[in-house]
């Protein structure tokens, strides 16, 4: 049986006057110790493995510490426990009685605290941070080539944040309207100057001639933008 729950003999005479949710938990835990772990358990762990509430298993488990049977020929008065609990610092260990056993059942971690709500509720406040998190980069750096990718790549580096739609707008704007590199050139030069708004600014002082005219772009130089919708 080395797939099996090795029981001794007097266990399975019990069996009939043990209660069947407490029957269920025995079962669990002499399954994990069949397994040789000392690996942890919580009671939420414990209620799916046996498909019980907590309240059920918590229950059980003070049942089988200090059983109480009815209706036994032979046990009314005397009982052995089937597992014993002992309260550490953080936590309890639980291990199963060497008497149902026919050997050392190695104790194991034991925690009533809800770690699955715990989990969960880490989960749901890490979620709610990144969704509060703006994303690095824009759909347009999966559009764009050249001398425009370069250019966007740079400025939402340095933002730290993709562009908002108004900013892609004005960024549009004066691709179209100067060269990149242009652009580039009085973003280098003014970024770390300007407190916000930076592309804002940037449009302003090159659309009123901070950097001289706009001319036309030269062929080859800077081809047709098109943006996708964000």
């Amino acid at each position: 049986m080395a797939d099996g729950i090795l029981v001794r003999e007097e266990l399975i005479q019990d069996l009939p006057y043990i209660p069947s949710d407490a029957l269920r938990v025995l079962l669990a835990l002499m399954d994990r110790h069949r397994m040789k772990t000392k690996v942890g358990m919580s009671i939420t762990e414990l209620a799916r493995i046996t498909d019980l509430g907590t309240v059920a298993v918590g229950r059980s488990l003070l049942w089988l510490a200090d059983p109480v049977y009815q209706h036994h020929p032979t046990k009314e008065q005397e009982t052995t426990p089937f597992i014993k609990i002992v309260p550490r610092s953080k936590y309890f260990s639980i291990n199963v009685e060497p008497y149902w056993l026919g050997e050392i059942a190695p104790a194991f971690p034991f925690t009533y605290d809800n770690t699955d709500e715990t989990k969960i509720l880490t989960l749901e406040k890490e979620l709610r941070r990144l969704s509060t998190q703006k994303p690095t980069t824009s759909g347009l750096t999966g559009v764009l080539r050249g001398e425009e990718l370069l250019l966007v790549s740079e400025v939402e580096r340095d933002l730290g944040r993709a562009l908002s739609v108004d900013e892609a707008f004005l960024m549009g704007k004066l691709v179209s309207g100067y060269n990149p590199e242009r652009v580039k050139k009085l973003w280098r030069e003014k970024f770390a100057l300007i407190p916000k708004n930076q592309i804002r600014a940037i449009y302003g002082m090159l659309w009123n001639g901070k950097s001289g005219k706009r001319a036309p772009q030269t062929e080859g130089n800077i081809d047709t933008v098109v943006y996708k919708e964000l």
